[in-house]
């Protein structure tokens, strides 16, 4: 299983594939074949991680937003 994120310019984090665990991050479980929008940061995004069960977006302000099992915010 995969799962694909990235940031665009204006601070929107897309996610598409593998989502079984709703780490997707758009609130529930299930594959996506097309990106979507799961996070807008108001701030610019320097780095992106996703693991089995979570995505996470890096500011550069070093602030983070997570989304964990079925796209609940984290911690």
């Amino acid at each position: 299983a995969s799962l694909l994120c990235f940031a665009a310019v204006k601070g929107e984090v897309y996610a598409w594939g593998s989502g079984s665990y709703g780490q997707l991050g758009y609130g529930v479980a299930g594959n996506l074949v097309t990106p979507r929008i799961i996070l807008t940061a108001e701030k610019k995004i320097a780095q992106i991680g996703a693991g089995r069960y979570h995505s996470l977006a890096l500011t550069t302000f070093g602030m983070t937003a997570c989304r964990s099992l079925y796209g609940q915010p984290a911690g």
